[in-house]
């Protein structure tokens, strides 16, 4: 039992540093892309709050809600008008909407090795029905219990109840 346990601990290790590493590699992107963005629309500390934005989204959506208020403060004080704030929530949606639909669930389903799709419903399951915690959690338990359900797969593929022949009782009908 030893050895199965050491693969299966591997296994999940595996999981759950490749989902970290993914994280931190999308966080970083979102920094960029939030800092140019904002950089483009002329708002002051551009880079500094597309920094904070992008690496708070370590917590998915933390580091965009912080990000789009400080941005909308900032563009409202400095700019005085709500183009600005429009420019502003547009830099922020794209970004994100580009990141939730084609980034996230490409580099970390291929990752995880769970199909995008299924990443986008899982997180929307997740995030409604265990909120923020389960938004951050629900793609390493996936990986996980995708581990698992594979072994539940390999057994039942060997097991008599899948190998064993069915009869199934014809009866005579008159018709």
């Amino acid at each position: 039992m030893r050895k199965e346990v050491r693969i299966k601990v591997k296994k999940v290790n595996d999981v759950v540093s490749t989902f970290v590493r993914g994280q931190l590699i999308i966080s970083l992107g979102l920094a960029i892309a939030y800092s140019i963005g904002l950089s483009l629309i002329k708002l002051p500390f551009a880079i500094l709050v597309g920094i904070i934005s992008g690496l708070g989204d370590i917590v998915p959506y933390l580091g965009t809600l912080f990000g789009v208020l400080l941005s909308v403060i900032i563009a409202g004080f400095y700019f005085h008008s709500l183009k600005a704030i429009f420019l502003v929530l547009l830099v922020f949606a794209i970004i994100k909407i580009v990141e939730d639909w084609l980034i996230y669930p490409k580099l970390i389903g291929d990752r995880v090795g769970i199909h995008p799709l299924i990443i986008i419903l899982i997180i929307i399951f997740a995030g409604e029905y265990f909120g923020i915690t389960g938004m951050i959690l629900a793609i390493p338990f996936a990986g996980v219990l995708k581990i698992f359900l594979y072994d539940v797969y390999k057994w039942y593929k060997r097991s008599f109840l899948f190998n064993k022949e069915v009869e199934i009782p014809m009866e005579d009908h008159d018709e």
